[in-house]
């Protein structure tokens, strides 16, 4: 009985507290967020891509990966240069939780609607995993399920 109560004790002390790991990660959460259409329509792959882990990891639709921060950012250059004209879109948190080893799991719904050389708008989305990660006190993407 007294075993079990230290080892209770001791998991209740080295798990953290879901609610403070996401509000000390909230702040570059919202700016990652509300920054990803302002980066897209200027071309700025490497503003996107700084969100994510060096290891980072960007499961696309398709269900392919593309694994590293400089890979990603490759991806979203070369996207930058074939794509249509981006005429809107965001991303909306639906929820937040978080694992016994301090990492955060961010889903919700994303959207990008397209202006085609026809002036038709075309809205792309659906939902999306994004799992954070603190590191070297910065929190960072290690992996992200796109829509």
């Amino acid at each position: 009985m007294i075993l079990s109560l230290v080892l209770a004790a001791g998991l209740a002390a080295t798990e953290p507290d879901c609610a403070a790991l996401v509000a000390s990660a909230h702040r570059t959460i919202d700016h990652a967020n509300s920054d990803w259409v302002r980066a897209l329509k200027a071309g700025d792959a490497a503003a996107i891509a700084e969100a994510y882990a060096e290891d980072g990891v960007f499961i696309l639709p398709d269900g392919s990966a593309v694994k590293g921060r400089a890979a990603v950012q490759q991806l979203y250059a070369a996207n930058a240069k074939a794509a249509a004209t981006i005429a809107g879109g965001g991303i909306e948190t639906r929820g937040m939780a978080c694992s016994a080893d301090g990492l955060i799991y961010e889903w919700g719904q994303g959207s990008l609607r397209l202006r085609g050389a026809d002036g038709r708008d075309q809205t792309h989305g659906g939902p999306y995993l994004t799992v954070w990660k603190r590191i070297g006190g910065q929190w960072k993407i290690v992996r992200n399920l796109a829509f």
